[in-house]
């Protein structure tokens, strides 16, 4: 005698559950063919409701690590065409900048973050003095509010006019100012990504690296 396939052994299994269930609740008796359309409707249902929830997640994760990108983005920008207001706009109301103690060590705070911002930003003759150049983006969403990431950075100046302590050892001719690294730590907080902490690590030409933040 054959043995049974596996699906047909499937299928006699749902009629079984759903001729029991329904004798149990005095409903009216199925046919085989009823069960069966019926079981496979009910496992149908729930594989499109279980990859509509990972799609959804992975789609929100997409959305998460673009908004986080443009959030350093805008950073750069705002840098760049010394739009302080723009720069507030980015960070969160504890945040955290931390650089080379040269340029002020930690920024803690708003208050503070505007006021150096504003310091450095009048020895920039003009928008686009400084050049901002961020790639090899690395980010990390650990959670539904919460982020890491790393960019590395290289920092141009075009206008070394001044006498202030934004100049190059080369002058004009070399307009390469800072290769460097942003490690930063991001929060959501109504709905928008910020920057809760900034850590810049300078690789050249005065070289302060010690370790990664987050290996």
């Amino acid at each position: 005698m054959s043995h049974p396939t596996f699906s047909a052994r499937v299928s006699l299994l749902v009629v079984a559950v759903l001729l029991i269930c329904g004798c149990s609740n005095k409903r009216t008796p199925v046919s085989r063919s009823e069960a069966i359309d019926g079981g496979a409707s009910t496992l149908k249902t729930g594989l499109v409701e279980e990859r509509t929830a990972i799609k959804t997640s992975d789609l929100q994760r997409l959305v998460d690590l673009e908004d986080i990108r443009k959030l350093h983005l805008d950073y750069a920008a705002f840098n760049e065409t010394l739009n302080v207001d723009g720069l507030m706009s980015l960070f969160t109301d504890d945040a955290v900048l931390s650089y080379p103690e040269e340029y002020g060590g930690d920024w803690q705070g708003k208050e503070a973050i505007r006021e150096n911002f504003i310091y450095w930003m009048k020895e920039e003759s003009a928008p686009f003095t400084a050049l901002y150049v961020i790639t090899n983006p690395l980010i990390t969403i650990t959670g539904p509010t919460t982020a890491h990431g790393r960019w590395t950075f290289t920092n141009y100046l075009t206008d070394q006019s001044g006498s202030g302590p934004l100049t190059t050892a080369g002058g004009k001719d070399q307009p390469l100012f800072i290769l460097g690294m942003y490690e930063d730590e991001y929060r959501k907080v109504d709905g928008a990504w910020r920057i809760s902490r900034l850590n810049l690590t300078i690789f050249w030409p005065k070289r302060t690296f010690e370790k990664l933040v987050h290996p």
